[in-house]
C-alpha cells in the first residue's frame, strides 16, 4: 500500500500542475488586467475587463471604448482590480524595464516576478503565455496522434490486398487530390497570409472539408464509369504507400522543413503547429500499426469477418480499440514535445507565438540572460514542469495500460 501510495504521488503531482495551467488560461483576464473587473461610475455599473471594445460615458465625457479609459484616474465611487493590475499587451507608463523579482513601480505596484525589456510585468506575460502554450501544446498533440492513428490503423488492418477498390475510383481519387492541392493551397496560398489566429484555422479546416469532398466525389464518379477498365477491381497497396511516405517524411530534416515553411508562412504560428504535427506523427503511426496487426489475426476479428461485418466496421469498433493505449501514451508525451518544439523555435525567433514561454524567454540574449535572469529562469521553470508533468502521466497511462510492464 505504501508502495501503491507513494507511487502515486507524481501523476498526483502532474496533473495538479497541469489542472492549475488551465485554470490559469481560463482565468487570465480575472488573475491579471489593467482594467478594473467592476466598477461603480455615476449611477451604472461597468465591467471594463470583460468589454474592453464597449463604449462607456464617464462624468459626461465622450463616449470611448473602455481600452482607451485611464482607469487610474477615472472619477468612479468603486473600483474591484484584478489580482495583478497589469495588462498584457497595454503600455503601463508607471513600469520601468529590467526589474527584478519584488520591485515596484512609479504607483507602488509590486512586480512580484519583476519586469522584461519592454516594461511588462513578467507573471503577467507569463499568465497569458499559458494560453499559447497549451493551445500548442493540445493542438499539435491532437494532430499528431489523429494522424499516427488513422494512418498506422489503416495500413495495418488493411495491408497491401485487403482494400479492393476500382481503377475508376482509383483515378477520380488521385486526379481529385491534385486538383484540390493545386486550387486550394498552391493557387490561394496567398491568402493564408493573411489571415489571423483562429481564422487561419477556420479557413484551413474549410479547405480540407473542400477537398475531402471534391476528392470523394470524384472518385465515387470515376467509379461508376461504365466500361471493363473502370470497373475492374484491383488491390490498394495502403501499407506499403504508408510505409513509404513514413520513409520520405523521416529522410527530410524536420528543422529544415520547418524553416522553409516558416520563411514562405511568415512565421505563422497556426502554420508552424501544423507543421509540427504533420511531421510527428510517423513514430505513433509505427506502433499503431503493429498494434492492429496484431489485432487482425486474433480470434474475435475472424468471428467478426464470419459474421459479416465489413471491413471498416472491424477496423473501427474493434482493431482501432486496440490501439487507443498507444494513443494516450502518445497524446500525453506529445502535448510535453510540442510545448518544447514552439519554445525551441519561439527562442530562435523562428515563430511569432506572441507571449508565449518560450518567445519570453527568446527576448534576451547574451550578457542579458545572467543580467536579466528572472526573464529566463521563471519561463524557463514553467517549461520544465510542464513537460516533466507530461511525461509523468504518459509513464503513467503506459504502465497501466501496458501488460508487459508487469502493473
Amino acid at each position: 500500500m505504501i508502495t501503491s501510495l507513494h507511487n502515486l504521488r507524481p501523476i498526483a503531482g502532474s496533473l495538479s500542475w497541469l489542472s492549475l495551467l488551465v485554470v490559469v488560461a481560463i482565468l487570465a483576464p480575472v488573475l491579471s488586467n489593467d482594467q478594473p473587473l467592476a466598477c461603480h461610475c455615476g449611477e451604472t455599473w461597468y465591467f471594463p475587463a470583460f468589454s474592453p471594445n464597449k463604449a462607456i460615458t464617464i462624468a459626461n465625457e465622450a463616449s470611448r471604448p473602455s481600452r482607451d479609459i485611464d482607469w487610474q484616474k477615472a472619477p468612479c465611487a468603486s473600483k474591484l482590480w484584478p489580482l495583478l493590475p497589469f495588462g498584457n499587451k497595454s503600455y503601463d507608463a508607471g513600469n520601468q524595464q529590467d526589474q527584478p523579482p519584488l520591485s515596484r513601480n512609479s504607483a507602488n505596484r509590486l512586480h512580484l516576478l519583476g519586469t522584461t525589456r519592454s516594461s511588462q510585468d513578467l507573471l503577467t506575460m507569463l499568465i497569458y503565455g499559458t494560453r499559447v502554450s497549451l493551445l500548442v501544446g493540445v493542438f499539435t498533440a491532437l494532430l499528431t496522434v489523429s494522424l499516427g492513428v488513422g494512418f498506422g490503423g489503416i495500413a495495418g488492418f488493411f495491408g497491401n490486398d485487403r482494400l479492393r477498390i476500382s481503377r475508376g475510383e482509383v483515378i477520380g481519387y488521385g486526379l481529385g487530390l491534385f486538383l484540390s492541392w493545386y486550387y486550394f493551397f498552391y493557387l490561394r496560398f496567398d491568402a493564408l497570409e493573411n489571415e489571423q489566429a483562429w481564422w487561419l484555422l477556420g479557413e484551413l479546416l474549410f479547405r480540407l472539408l473542400a477537398t475531402l469532398a471534391f476528392t470523394g466525389g470524384l472518385g465515387w464518379a470515376f467509379g461508376k464509369m461504365p466500361g471493363a477498365f473502370f470497373g475492374k477491381n484491383t488491390a490498394l497497396p495502403l501499407d506499403s504507400l504508408v510505409q513509404k511516405m513514413m520513409e520520405v517524411l523521416q529522410s527530410i530534416p524536420s528543422l529544415v522543413l520547418i524553416l522553409t515553411v516558416g520563411a514562405i508562412s511568415g512565421r505563422n504560428l497556426w502554420i508552424m503547429m501544423l507543421m509540427l504535427g504533420c511531421v510527428s506523427w510517423v513514430g505513433v503511426a509505427r506502433l499503431v500499426r503493429a498494434d492492429v496487426l496484431r489485432a487482425r489475426e486474433s480470434a474475435y476479428m475472424e468471428a467478426g469477418e464470419v459474421m459479416g461485418f465489413g471491413g471498416w466496421r472491424l477496423l473501427f469498433w474493434h482493431a482501432l480499440p486496440n490501439a487507443l493505449n498507444t494513443a494516450w501514451v502518445a497524446l500525453a508525451m506529445g502535448i510535453g514535445s510540442a510545448i518544447t518544439a514552439e519554445s525551441s523555435l519561439a527562442f530562435l525567433g523562428l515563430v511569432n507565438s506572441g507571449n508565449s514561454w518560450g518567445s519570453i524567454f527568446g527576448s534576451i540574449s547574451g550578457q542579458e540572460i545572467i543580467s536579466l535572469w528572472w526573464v529566463g529562469v521563471f519561463p524557463c521553470l514553467c517549461i520544465f514542469f510542464t513537460v516533466l508533468s507530461c511525461n509523468h502521466i504518459s509513464e503513467f497511462f503506459r504502465n497501466r495500460f501496458d501488460p508487459r510492464s508487469g502493473n
